[in-house]
């Protein structure tokens, strides 16, 4: 399956959607958890700029 790209912001949109909550900010990158999955996931938002496919890959 093919990785869309996507922005940093609408990352964190469908992240939010399926469960994670914001935990955190520093500088440009947003920490996110899930409670039931017990993990954190970083995305960085940088200017509208697209994700790299590993980013969303390795979440």
């Amino acid at each position: 399956m093919k990785i869309p790209r996507i922005t940093g912001e609408r990352a964190i949109r469908a992240l939010k959607k399926v469960g994670f909550e914001e935990v955190g900010v520093r500088g440009s990158h947003h920490y996110l958890h899930h409670a039931g999955r017990g993990a954190i996931v970083t995305i960085p938002v940088h200017a509208r700029k697209t994700l790299a496919p590993y980013i969303l890959a390795n979440s």
